[in-house]
């Protein structure tokens, strides 16, 4: 039997191929070169990703005993696929371009499926390898889950109206329900629009993911859990100088740089404007001190951020720290983080404070 690390990376790898041969597919649609035979491959190939993926994917689950609902979204995903995949392999026997219905549903499913659950899938393996339990996992990355549901559920429609065209024609009664079922789906996505949980300009989860994540370790009584509060001091300078466009461009190459500098088990966060959080388990002061300065470093001296600011010269950025241990709820951490913070600016630029 395979070892989880090596299943990962199948897992991982397969994903990676199923993407390639998606855009592949999709050049040779968009040419109108397809041949019957080359549909047929089509299908058989992904026949054998599902038959591989599906297995591996259920010894991760078995393995680490994932959380039931993390679980039943694979399987339903999964099945979903299937279904799809057979309903419109009998379909397209009398015309080949109609797999392009199919074509859409595939890009539409690995948002789902390969960039967004098996990206949570593999984040909750590696916190419950640290000791954390599946259902903690499970809810701490649920906050993290950025896929833009509405978007999702209204490409996923479009792709049902343009396969079932000609049976909607035909049956009026199909297109009553369908239009029910859209008005709820309309309903359900202002409702959704209206409880953001993703920062707009950033991409990254807001405050009020933030907190819940702190509620969910906190209430794990990690104590060995701290944050870095990083704030953008100059921001409000480069606007002035560089304008919001150019301001935000940069505020995101920073992220980009803070995303591949911290732990792959650290979680990112937009506080404001200004200001990123950053939660870290397994943190004391040495290793958050070390982390800040890392992150200081690597932002100070980046030639791709340097070449964006230009003749700005006031570059500064500060991280105040504050660990569990020093509090005795959510609300002292925030107000500690935030105090240590003020003092790193009162020091002068690119400075920490624990």
């Amino acid at each position: 039997m395979k070892k989880s690390d090596e299943i990962i990376k199948d897992i991982q790898n397969r994903n990676h191929n199923y993407l390639i041969m998606i855009n592949d597919f999709g050049i040779s649609l968009a040419k109108n070169s397809l041949s019957f035979f080359e549909v047929q491959s089509f299908f058989k190939n992904l026949a054998n990703y599902a038959a591989h993926q599906f297995e591996d994917l259920k010894q991760i689950f078995d393995e680490f005993e994932i959380d039931k609902r993390q679980v039943e979204s694979h399987i339903k995903n999964q099945k979903t696929f299937l279904n799809e995949v057979n309903y419109m392999c009998s379909y397209i026997n009398d015309d080949i371009y109609k797999i392009k219905s199919l074509f859409n549903f595939l890009i539409f499913w690995s948002e789902i499926e390969v960039s967004n659950q098996n990206f949570l899938l593999f984040k909750q393996v590696e916190l419950i390898k640290k000791g954390m339990t599946p259902s903690t996992a499970y809810e701490l990355m649920s906050l993290n889950d950025n896929t833009n549901f509405a978007r999702t559920i209204n490409n996923f429609i479009n792709t049902l109206i343009q396969k079932n065209d000609e049976l909607v024609q035909s049956n009026a009664t199909l297109q009553v329900k369908f239009n029910k079922t859209t008005k709820k789906l309309d309903a359900l996505t202002k409702e959704l629009d209206a409880f953001p949980v993703v920062d707009s300009i950033t991409n990254l989860p807001n405050r009020t993911q933030a907190l819940k994540a702190l509620n969910i370790l906190f209430n794990e009584e990690n104590k060995n859990t701290g944050v870095l509060l990083f704030s953008l001091t100059s921001y409000n300078d480069m606007i002035n100088q560089l304008g919001y466009e150019v301001t935000n461009n940069i505020f995101l190459a920073i992220i980009r740089i803070i995303k591949n500098s911290i732990r792959s088990d650290d979680l990112i966060y937009s506080m404001k404007k200004d200001e990123l959080m950053i939660i870290c388990q397994n943190l004391n002061e040495a290793s958050a001190i070390n982390i800040s300065n890392i992150l200081i470093e690597r932002i100070t001296k980046n030639t791709v951020l340097n070449t964006l600011l230009g003749s700005f010269d006031k570059l500064s950025v500060n991280i105040g720290i504050a660990l569990f241990q020093s509090v005795s709820d959510i609300d002292d951490l925030l107000i500690l983080a935030d105090r240590k913070l003020k003092n790193a600016q009162t020091m002068g630029k690119n400075r920490i404070e624990i």
